[in-house]
């Protein structure tokens, strides 16, 4: 019950090279979503500005992939992946893929908080190095995600009253987090 956070922005700012496949556990909003977005993230700017005296800071539109989260409260936690595609380098290079801009409220310190941070790779040709290098909450995120993905798209199946192929769907991904498990020994 205790916001501790409000208009929360992240910016995901890509350098040239660097591509975006997708977001996992999002959609892209359509003009009239990003319109309405937009217009809650200027209510919440100036309500705060009123209500607790922290300064607006809602400039205009800034480059970027935006996510906007209105309210964070205590002990939330919210994971973003995105899919990116990186331009080749060698093996021992870095790379910068990302920069992510954060912009929020911050409602303990009642005042705006900005904060800026650079994701980078090291490439390598080493393969067993490459997976071993992947997080074990991100490769849950992951999965999770696509099981919400897998259980969205049973959804569809059984709206279009195709029963196989739902099934089908909730199947492979109970493969898949079966054998994670195992290999993990994770009961999640």
């Amino acid at each position: 019950t205790h916001v501790v956070a409000r208009a929360i922005k992240l910016r995901v700012v890509l350098p040239k090279g660097v591509k975006l496949l997708r977001v996992l556990g999002s959609a892209k909003l359509d003009k009239t979503e990003v319109a309405a977005t937009r217009t809650l993230e200027k209510t919440i700017d100036k309500k705060t500005m009123q209500q607790f005296g922290i300064a607006s800071d809602r400039k205009e539109d800034e480059p970027g992939i935006k996510f906007f989260i209105p309210n964070f409260f205590l002990g939330d936690r919210h994971v973003i992946l995105l899919e990116l595609k990186a331009p080749k380098g060698a093996a021992g290079q870095q790379g910068t893929l990302a920069t992510v801009h954060m912009k929020c409220k911050d409602m303990v310190k009642r005042k705006n908080v900005e904060q800026k941070v650079l994701v980078r790779a090291t490439y390598t040709s080493d393969k067993e190095k490459m997976l071993s290098s992947i997080k074990r909450k991100v490769k849950k995120n992951i999965i999770g995600f696509k099981t919400g993905e897998a259980l969205l798209t049973a959804a569809e199946y059984l709206r279009r009253r195709d029963r196989a192929r739902a099934i089908a769907a909730v199947d492979e991904q109970m493969t898949l987090l079966s054998i994670a498990a195992k290999r993990w020994n994770d009961s999640d």
